[in-house]
């Protein structure tokens, strides 16, 4: 069950790294939000103190990236979305946007490899 849910988790950071600036819609949240609840689905799943103590510090840096890149590239989304924005907001949104994500697979490397 567990590797279920690891298994689940690699194929989110894959389908994330497939977002684009051009998207209609900021889904990266929703992929951090999803990334969360597994692990605290995992923390919930194994008997292991050691592993725990590792899914929880994972969640702790995913939670606080999610609190500060994600949500700076979100609201950079909804500038660059708003009518008569200039080229510059765009540029902007597409460079948090890809620093949010490039952090996101930072704090979950653990599972890339």
């Amino acid at each position: 069950m567990e590797n279920e849910i690891i298994d689940k988790i690699k194929a989110q950071i894959s389908e994330m790294q497939k977002l684009s600036s051009d998207d209609k819609h900021f889904r990266l949240k929703h992929y951090v939000d999803s990334i969360l609840t597994k692990l605290m689905d995992l923390m919930n799943q194994t008997d292991d103190e050691k592993k725990k103590e590792e899914y929880l510090f994972i969640r702790k840096e995913l939670d606080y990236t999610n609190g500060r890149e994600v949500k700076f590239a979100e609201n950079a989304f909804y500038e660059a979305r708003k009518k008569r924005s200039a080229k510059i907001l765009e540029y902007e949104y597409h460079k948090k946007l890809e620093r949010a994500i490039r952090q996101v697979k930072l704090e979950l490397s653990k599972f890339t490899n």
